[in-house]
């Protein structure tokens, strides 16, 4: 099973429920903040488009804590985005907003920005602990009336919202 997450969304999964890849299409400026502990089986990805959506990490936090054992040890990355726009300001406020929160045993490294004009899929692999590039294509995951609230949600909230399919 795989978990898609769009722009200023969050996914959660456990390999113990059939979930072996999280993934998020067309990243462009945004930045993506995914990880995996990889004893346990739980994972996140996180779609960031601009540096106030970060404020939501500890909602997310808190969420991720509940379905993780006391025993864990997350290893993350923030991949994508463009070094010229807003996006090292994303990145910087992400990394604090992580360092404030004392819930999680989480280790954060850089990776790299996209060059280039077009944007990338990223994915992660709950099997392997692989994170990269994939199709910047979606999956058709929601009626449209889901997207025109998706949209409407888009350019009227700051809060980011629980990938559908979530764990």
């Amino acid at each position: 099973m795989t978990v898609e997450v769009l722009q200023r969304e969050y996914g959660l999964a456990l390999r113990s429920n059939g979930t072996h890849i999280i993934s998020t299409p067309r990243v462009e400026t945004c930045i993506v903040w995914c990880g995996l502990d990889p004893i346990n089986g739980v994972a996140f990805l996180c779609h960031f488009d601009f540096p106030f959506t970060a404020n939501s990490i500890p909602k997310i936090i808190n969420e991720l804590a509940a379905i993780t054992p006391a025993n864990h040890e997350f290893q993350s990355q923030l991949l994508g985005g463009r070094p010229y726009t807003w996006s090292s300001a994303t990145r910087r406020r992400i990394k604090s907003q992580i360092s404030q929160q004392k819930i999680l045993n989480i280790n954060v490294e850089e990776g790299p920005y996209f060059k280039g004009l077009c944007g990338k899929g990223i994915y992660l692999n709950l099997e392997s602990g692989e994170a990269g590039n994939c199709s910047g294509s979606p999956v058709i995951r929601i009626s449209m009336k889901d997207i025109i609230q998706h949209n409407w949600n888009f350019f009227t909230s700051s809060e980011m919202k629980r990938a559908k399919g979530s764990a």
